[in-house]
């Protein structure tokens, strides 16, 4: 069903992370960036299967930010919860995978581009800063192998149109689909007519690097399984499905 940052989140939480520390790192991520509170659900799938979900509020609506001010956010955040490499480089590379996606969007919708980075306009700033944050975090805290992650494929993104503040387009955004032909993502439209994969969703998949696999090169008896709620109600249930297998993800 695609993938969201908070999704992505939720789904490594419901591998044993304590989730209080997980919501309440995201708040102190989102102080410089106006505030937002945190808080988990946990939702009953089929055949009575728990499904954790994210419901955050941003205390202060803003447009968006320049990617510097978003990076110096950041490695404050990384700073101060103590996440170490490679988990902090993976912040830093999906924070720029969406500033650069966000700068050739621009190109497409307004017909001009930014001569640097330093002016490149992020509309999604306070979501990517708290969510590569908490993601950092609970890859360390789970101490994923970032050179094996595996991801089934194809990515699914949704569908019908999406409005923002470009005005109204279809799904994918088009800092999505930046991002799925920058890094050859394989992909499909659906299953449901809403935007599934979000391009903070993307930047985050972009940055873990995995290698595409089918369903067949699942693992067979993983450690755990755990789902990943997203905060539309649908049939089939929008969730993020995520197996860990040892370090592996």
């Amino acid at each position: 069903m695609g993938m969201a940052g908070d999704m992505f989140i939720a789904g490594l939480a419901g591998f044993g992370l304590p989730i209080n520390t997980l919501t309440g790192i995201m708040e102190r991520a989102a102080v410089s960036l106006g505030g937002a509170t945190v808080r988990a659900e946990t939702g009953i799938l089929f055949d009575n299967i728990p499904a954790i979900g994210l419901v955050i509020s941003l205390q202060e609506e803003r447009p968006g930010m320049g990617l510097e001010t978003a990076r110096t956010a950041l490695e404050t955040a990384l700073k101060t919860e103590r996440i170490h490499s490679p988990y902090d480089d993976f912040a830093f590379r999906a924070l720029n995978i969406l500033g650069t996606a966000e700068e050739k969007a621009h190109l497409v919708l307004d017909g001009h581009t930014h001569s640097s980075h330093h002016h490149v306009h992020l509309h999604e700033a306070q979501d990517i800063v708290m969510d590569v944050v908490g993601t950092s975090w609970a890859l360390q805290e789970l101490s994923v192998d970032l050179n094996t992650v595996r991801c089934v494929q194809p990515v699914r993104t949704g569908g019908g149109m999406i409005t923002f503040s470009h005005g109204t387009l279809p799904v994918p955004a088009p800092a999505t689909t930046a991002i799925l032909e920058d890094y050859d993502i394989p992909w499909e439209g659906g299953p449901g007519q809403f935007e599934q994969l979000t391009p903070t969703g993307a930047a985050i998949l972009a940055a873990l690097n995995p290698r595409f696999i089918d369903e067949n090169g699942l693992p067979s008896n993983p450690r755990g399984i755990s789902f990943g709620k997203g905060s539309k109600e649908t049939d089939p249930p929008n969730v993020l499905k995520l197996y860990i297998d040892g370090d592996v993800l």
